[in-house]
């Protein structure tokens, strides 16, 4: 899987240390940087070097609020959409504190992205290595109990199949990525039994199949 890394330079700027430990054939690194970040130091420099093509800066043209945000927004949709066309599976991670970007955050997992926000690159590199799970997705607070939901209403598995019915171009093409989303589109709340569930019922309605992790889908 190829991890794309997007920094925030204007909200975060990384060590040498930590940009030196992303140098991997896995990791893109991103850097976002405003209009007057023209000068990097030394040592910064020294720890992008051997990355080569796989490192990518990105100058914001304008100045102002949000700026850097925006450009980075549209670098990540470009990105997710030409590992769509080489149906390459990727994660794509946001380093910044700024919490403008959880809007985004859960935009994405609610299509099935694997993507988070986290506040520092050593926190985004634990994300690849695989020693946290943490998404900065923001609570859903439950409106009557905390209780995680063990059934799923009786219409859930057919708001299920409407929304991927709907939406073709953002089916996840993952076991995984399709567990997130359900857990997601239902509530967030919900037991990963009820998720299971409706999985199962949407395989025995010929509706998903699964080859290995891969996901196929079949609407009559």
């Amino acid at each position: 899987m190829i991890s794309h890394i997007f920094v925030d330079f204007e909200n975060i700027q990384p060590t040498a240390q930590e940009v030196a430990a992303a140098n991997s054939s896995d990791i893109r690194l991103w850097i976002l940087h405003g209009a007057h970040q023209r000068d990097f130091s030394s040592d910064l420099v020294r720890a992008w070097q051997p990355m080569g093509v796989h490192a990518f800066f990105v100058q914001s043209s304008k100045t102002g609020p949000n700026a850097v945000d925006m450009l980075l927004a549209f670098c990540l949709g470009e990105a997710y959409q030409v590992d769509r066309a080489a149906k390459q599976d990727a994660r794509y991670i946001v380093v910044s504190k700024d919490k403008d970007f959880d809007a985004l955050t859960l935009h994405m997992k609610q299509i099935g992205m694997a993507f988070h926000r986290v506040p520092a690159l050593s926190k985004a590199l634990a994300l690849v290595r695989g020693e946290t799970h943490e998404a900065r997705v923001p609570a859903i607070k439950p409106t009557t109990s905390a209780v995680p939901a063990t059934r799923g209403k009786p219409s859930d598995v057919e708001r299920v199949i409407e929304d991927l019915r709907m939406n073709a171009r953002n089916r996840p093409k993952r076991r995984s990525t399709l567990e997130h989303k359900l857990l997601s589109f239902l509530g967030g709340k919900v037991a990963p039994k009820v998720v299971h569930d409706t999985i199962a019922e949407l395989e025995r309605r010929g509706i998903v199949r699964f080859d290995a992790t891969k996901v196929s889908y079949k609407f009559g």
